[in-house]
């Protein structure tokens, strides 16, 4: 299992990656990227969403979870949303591993 040093609201402490899924935009002339893990630690989960593009600078956003299955429901959300091939879609993205 990964481990990963995380700074969240100004508390560091050591947190295990859970799950992780990489997505890249092939269609992206600035090689847009999306990276979604669930990691755990002191008792609660915490899904990150982070997104950038080559030469642009990137967001993060996090969410806690109290369990890990609502953890999980989380990282299925936003996956399956940013995998959706509507139309409406400015972006498409391919799972690149997860």
């Amino acid at each position: 299992m990964e481990s990963f040093s995380f700074d969240f609201f100004d508390k560091t402490q050591k947190f295990n990656i859970l799950k992780k899924a990489s997505l890249v935009s092939p269609e992206s002339k600035k090689q847009a990227w999306y990276e979604v893990r669930i990691y755990g630690g002191d008792g609660l989960f915490y899904v990150v969403k982070e997104s950038g593009a080559t030469g642009a600078s990137g967001l993060a956003e996090a969410w806690v979870r109290p369990s890990e299955e609502q953890a999980l429901k989380k990282f299925d959300t936003i996956i399956k949303k940013k995998l959706s091939t509507a139309k409406s879609r400015a972006r498409r993205y391919v799972l690149k591993n997860g």
